[in-house]
């Protein structure tokens, strides 16, 4: 909502003395998919979950475009789609983050200026020892996937089904 807590300290104090509320509308608050995954969490249909990968990442085009503007966006691909990857953790995971690590990757200083991330790659831990590793990026399509693991469904000594197909020598078959 702001670039910094000063920012959004000023944000608050025009609100507070406007008498007006201030609120994100965050639309996957309210998505029927988000408040379904959330019922199934707290009704434990999926166990504990143990991780969580967040991937959320498409490749940015015009280079002048808002997202690219630091004065704009606000940062780049962290502030604009890695708060998908941060809610979808949470969401799944039911608690809120206890430590984070991140990473900043740049392959077009150019393009990605001071300040505007151009791939992050983040790390959250929770209070039940649960992780989530997470990507977000403005410089890889098609990125947008939320996957988990959990305690209840984890089937133990489990091997991959065996390979099946054809080659040009024949078809392929596991021993």
């Amino acid at each position: 909502m702001a670039r910094n807590a000063k920012e959004g300290q000023e944000m608050i104090d025009a609100c507070k003395q406007a008498n007006v509320k201030l609120l994100v509308g965050y639309r996957m608050h309210f998505e029927p998919k988000t408040l379904e995954v959330i019922r199934m969490r707290k009704d434990e249909e999926f166990g504990r979950i143990k991780f969580f990968q967040g991937l959320s990442g498409f490749s940015i085009g015009d280079p002048s475009q808002w997202r690219l503007n630091k004065e704009l966006a606000g940062g780049g691909s962290m502030m604009d789609i890695g708060i998908y990857s941060i809610n979808g953790a949470r969401y799944m995971i039911g608690e809120d983050p206890i430590w984070v690590t991140a990473q900043e990757t740049k392959t077009d200083p150019v393009k990605f200026k001071e300040g505007v991330d151009e791939t992050i790659q983040f790390q959250l831990g929770f209070p039940s020892g649960a992780v989530a590793s997470c990507l977000s990026t403005y410089s890889m399509n098609n990125l947008d996937r939320f996957s988990s693991w959990m305690a209840k469904k984890d089937l133990p000594n489990c091997s991959r089904p065996p390979a099946m197909g054809r080659s040009r020598a024949g078809p392929i078959k596991a021993n």
